[in-house]
Order: C-alpha cells, then structure tokens, then sequence
C-alpha cells in the first residue's frame, strides 16, 4: 500500500502547479455583466517571447503575428460562457457591452528540456510564463470597469505535464487557455456554482 501511496501522492502534486493567477489588480468596480463582450486583439508590440524556439528561429515572428488571435480565441471561449462575445476585426468599434484590450508582456512556451543533462532536463522541462495585462471597459463611454494582470504557467510540472501544462512540449497554447478561463473567473458571480442546490 505504501508503494502505490508515494506515486499517488507526487501525481496529485504535480497535478495542481499548472494555473493562472491575477496577480494584480488595478480597478474593480460593482458592475452587473453586460449583455456582450467584445475583445479586440491584444497587443504584443512589447512582448518577450521566449521559450522553445531557437533565437534565430524563423518562426518566432509567425509566433508572434498569430498570438493576439490565438488568445482572443481563447478569451472568446471562455467570455461566451457569460455573454454573447466577439473579436473585433482591425478598424472595427465594440457598439455596446464590454470591450476587453489588453496586451502581453511576457510569453515563454516552455523547454524541452537538455538532452546533455537528462536529470536536470528532466526538471527544467515544460517550465513556461505567461503574462498578461487585461482590461474590460465600458464600450459606450469608456470608462474603465475592470484592469488586472493574469500570470501563469505550467509550473513545476516537468516533462510529464498535466491536465494543463504539456510537459516537455510547447506549453503556449496551454498557458493562453489556463490564462483566458482565468480572466472569465476573476469577473464572474459564483463561476463554479458552488451556490446550486440541486437537493430538496
């Protein structure tokens, strides 16, 4: 019993260190949730994108084009469970509810690891940052409702990964989801239901 204990217990540990956080928050506001969302792209002209890409990778550039649109997809998946949401195309303006802008500051997909150092790869693989700076405001007037930072990663979760981190593979899309459920968490009422009562 003992032997099957220790696994067990390593598997539920490595099982909660991928998340995302807020890690700070600049406004809130007592606001009821709008009608609709509407997200415009976010920007990334001062990203860091680090991580699994070599330096002199030519792909890091595609990367970077097609990040804004990966995490407003994400962001339009979880939003849509609160509200009708839309990405806004470029020149387009949000005519009502909330528009949600923001821009990333740091992305690190992660490392797979040394193949030199097994041991210490073994450690530092699927180690990934994200980084975001999200604010939701009034598209009529303006007015700033909500602004916080959400933070995250995969953790120390390794090569073997989670539920919601890839392990040694590329952990962006992973950290971009776990950072967009995390936004549709923090501005909503009892997100989980912890309130239903389903017994008479």
């Amino acid at each position: 019993m003992k032997i099957l204990a220790l696994p067990l217990l390593a598997a539920l540990l490595l099982a909660g260190c991928a998340q995302s956080t807020v890690r700070k928050t600049y406004v809130a506001t007592t606001t009821p949730l709008p009608r609709s969302f509407y997200i415009q792209p976010f920007d990334v002209s001062g990203t860091e994108f680090v991580g699994w890409m070599h330096p002199s990778s030519g792909e890091r550039p595609l990367r970077k084009a097609i990040a804004p649109m990966e995490f407003a997809d994400a962001l339009r998946f979880e939003l849509a469970k609160l509200a009708p949401t839309t990405i806004l195309k470029p020149g387009e303006r949000a005519p009502e509810g909330w528009l949600v802008t923001g821009s990333m500051d740091v992305v690190d997909a992660g490392h797979p690891g040394d193949r030199l150092f097994p041991l210490v790869g073994c450690l530092s693989a699927g180690r990934s940052t994200f980084v975001a700076h999200v604010k939701l405001s009034d598209a009529r007037t303006g007015a700033v409702i909500h602004a916080f930072d959400v933070s995250g990663g995969s953790g120390a979760t390794a090569r073997w990964g989670n539920i919601g981190a890839p392990g040694a593979g590329n952990a962006l899309y992973h950290d971009m989801k776990n950072a967009a459920e995390r936004v549709m968490l923090a501005i909503s009422q009892d997100p989980m239901r912890y309130g239903t009562r389903s017994a008479p």
